[in-house]
């Protein structure tokens, strides 16, 4: 099973958490606020989502795109 589905919109990129593994990933790892996330999804500025998805990577969590 995926773990996170990363989907790009633009100017914004979001990552969609599937798994408990990957809500403890980002609880751990990444510091977002609550206006960031829209259901399971957390979204953020395409500057940042290829560092985001480099960690999501070396955590060994798997990421569709």
């Amino acid at each position: 099973m995926t773990d996170i589905t990363m989907r790009s919109e633009g100017s914004l990129v979001g990552f969609t958490l599937h798994t408990i593994a990957a809500r403890q990933w980002f609880e751990t790892n990444v510091g977002a606020d609550g206006w960031q996330w829209m259901g399971t999804t957390l979204w953020v500025d395409r500057r940042y989502a290829h560092a985001l998805a480099d960690g999501i990577a070396d955590a060994g969590l798997e990421l569709e795109i």
